[in-house]
């Protein structure tokens, strides 16, 4: 069967159905672009109540719609201004299309419960949850808002930002936030002062009928916050009546954030309520779940922007963190491209400054300071930089700077803790030493004496298996992609669970890859991961080696 017999076919019996419910066809100019328009009743408060059942071309692939045939008396939850009853989100809803008319069935006992609710008051608290539908359902504008709903009350602006054809308004603290905000992302954007408003937190978010003047919203609203009111008239210019924008929040566990606008020349004209879009940081993170976000005022120094450097850069910015100090004295080379995070576009620039500017065009809200110069030179003239920070991590992959960086780590009082990471040749392995001076153990502690790493997966001996292009300074150990995204994912997983813990252990993790490939390949593997699993992280605690000579005295 074709799929339009398919439709045809369920669509027919969904007719049979439906007629002997006592429902009947109907033509409905806006609803019938819809679907199939039905009108019937449904049995509310022991009274028929008149509705529209709109099957959808594609059902029982998308679901039925349920309308009101007249609109209620007052605001009820769950019903917009279209007369629309929202019984269901169809994202992420699991049913069995072969139940259809059980589906149906279901969809108007839901109708029906939620108008009943809606009546007697029982559903009334959901307006709070679908607040944001209710406010803005009959504005034609938007504010982009960078402010976090947690800010303080603030005196804000609003600006007009124009890209092309694309216009929009946004909100910030000043003209100069926004402006940098936005050329982040691309410095063709274009910022332009349009006026003052005012930001300010709810106790509670409003429900509906809401203040149709500034009189109203003065008065149903910002007395919520009465100790507010002060500085809101201080707020008002002289010539002004009014503020022509004020953004308010109500904190909680998802904050709510909207606006209203008005003529500020006549505070009984029309108020006009507007939508916020959120663009901060906090609301971005929520999204996926991130709503304590260790990471937002943590400062991160990453040595080394190659493969591995610049995948944990965006990796920690992605998981919440904002403020970055980027270390790495090379361009970005074509060469690179195939496992770095910029790409062919950001050839011959600072790796600094691509990763930089790749970050910061994805999280505009990013602070990224950067240093395109050589890594021991700042060890020796610009260590305070790095010493200011809360976090180390050093992917630059060479022995000489990761055991200068651990001298320092170890003989500088209140130097941060540092994590050191690189990938065993064919990604065979990726490891995360995470060395805190001041718990014991150290960098060079995972050394044997002849400078060989004691934890490594792979026994390759004496010969490392470098690949080398035409000339003695282009060797590279191969590795994948996918093989530098594990490796900067578990130094990120170890950056959130070391800073999610008050005393920090040293601690050495490693990503064990395909070892039967790796026997395949006549690679042998050390004593270590004799029982090891493939595709399993492993962790270990790391103490001090005897005999250490540089963190013997901590």
């Amino acid at each position: 069967m074709i799929l339009s017999e398919y439709y045809d076919d369920i669509h027919a019996k969904v007719e049979r159905f439906l007629s002997e419910k006592g429902f009947h066809r109907e033509r409905h100019e806006k609803l019938q672009k819809i679907g199939d328009v039905w009108s019937g009743n449904l049995e509310v408060c022991n009274e028929p109540l008149g509705i529209y059942l709109v099957i959808p071309m594609y059902f029982p692939d998308k679901l039925p719609r349920v309308y009101l045939r007249k609109r209620p008396s007052f605001p009820l939850p769950h019903v917009d201004p279209n007369l629309f009853v929202c019984t269901e989100r169809e994202s992420g809803l699991v049913y069995r299309q072969e139940n259809f008319l059980v589906l149906i069935q279901e969809i108007l006992g839901k109708a029906t419960n939620i108008i009943s609710d809606g009546i007697s008051g029982n559903n009334h608290g959901d307006f709070d949850r679908e607040f944001l539908d209710y406010w803005g359902i009959e504005s034609d504008e938007r504010l982009i808002s960078i402010l976090n709903p947690y800010d303080d009350i603030v005196r804000v602006v609003v600006v007009s930002v124009a890209f092309g054809d694309k216009k929009f308004r946004a909100v910030g603290k000043s003209v100069e936030t926004v402006e940098k905000y936005f050329k982040k992302i691309d410095p063709k954007y274009k910022v332009s002062y349009r006026c003052i408003g005012w930001f300010t937190k709810l106790a509670h978010i409003p429900r509906p009928p809401f203040p149709k003047s500034i009189t109203d919203a003065e008065k149903d609203l910002l007395l919520q916050s009465k100790s507010h009111i002060k500085k809101y008239k201080k707020t008002i210019p002289k010539e002004l009546k009014a503020v022509p924008y004020v953004v308010f929040s109500v904190p909680g566990e998802i904050p709510v954030m909207a606006c209203w606008g008005a003529n500020y020349k006549d505070r009984q004209h029309q108020l006009r309520r507007n939508i916020i879009e959120r663009w901060d940081a906090d609301r971005i993170q929520m999204r996926i779940g991130n709503r304590e976000n260790i990471l937002k005022e943590i400062k991160v120094c990453i040595i080394g922007c190659g493969s591995i450097g610049s995948r944990v850069a965006m990796g920690l910015v992605e998981a919440g963190a904002k403020t970055l100090l980027l270390i790495d004295p090379e361009k970005l080379d074509i060469g690179n491209i195939a496992r770095h995070l910029c790409g062919a576009n950001y050839v011959d620039n600072y790796k600094v400054e691509a990763v930089k500017r790749h970050i910061e065009q994805h999280f505009p809200y990013s602070e990224i300071a950067t240093i395109a110069g050589d890594i021991l030179e700042v060890f020796e003239k610009r260590i305070n930089e790095v010493v200011s920070c809360d976090l180390v991590i050093s992917a630059v992959g060479e022995l000489n700077i990761n055991r200068r960086l651990n001298i320092l780590a170890c003989s500088r009082e209140g130097f941060p803790p540092v994590i050191f990471s690189f990938i065993e040749a064919y990604g065979i392995a990726s490891h995360s030493l995470l060395v805190n001076a001041q718990s014991g153990g150290c960098f060079e502690c995972s050394l044997d004496n002849d400078l060989k790493f004691k934890y490594c997966v792979a026994a390759f001996g004496d010969k490392q298996p470098e690949t080398q292009e035409a000339g003695c300074q282009t060797t590279f150990l191969p590795y994948s992609s996918e093989d530098t995204k594990m490796a900067a994912s578990i130094v990120i997983r170890q950056t959130i669970e070391a800073l999610s813990t008050e005393y920090l252990k040293s601690q050495h993790k490693v990503w064990v890859a395909d070892l039967e490939e790796m026997s395949r390949c006549g690679i042998k593997r050390t004593p270590i991961y004799a029982d090891a699993r493939s595709f399993t992280i492993y962790t270990y605690n790391h103490g001090r080696k005897r005999g250490c000579n540089v963190c013997k005295d901590r």
